[in-house]
């Protein structure tokens, strides 16, 4: 999967998960949210248990991951950046 789509599902999945309200303008802060929270976690915990949960803003669901799969997430996230700052870097160029 390429980055370009990586960042589309990503953005469309996230929006579904927290409304689309002003998301994408504070999505460094989101980043930064996650990195926090991995940052928090234990190194010694079992990087396969699903133990580390991330709210939503919908009642009922959250995101409960590993420790791997935080990381993972981490970099899709920071992967998403990179490609939207690139696309709006490009659109400038356009004719």
């Amino acid at each position: 999967m390429s980055f370009a789509n990586l960042s589309i599902y990503l953005s469309v999945f996230l929006t579904g998960l927290y409304g689309g309200v002003g998301l994408f303008v504070d999505f460094p802060s989101f980043i930064r949210w996650v990195q926090k929270i991995k940052s928090e976690q234990d190194p010694e915990m079992n990087p396969l248990m699903r133990c580390i949960v991330i709210p939503t803003t919908n009642d009922g669901i959250n995101l409960l991951l590993s420790l791997r799969e935080l990381t993972d997430f981490e970099m899709m996230l920071e992967s998403a950046d990179s490609e939207l700052t690139s696309l709006d870097m490009i659109s400038m160029f356009k004719v």
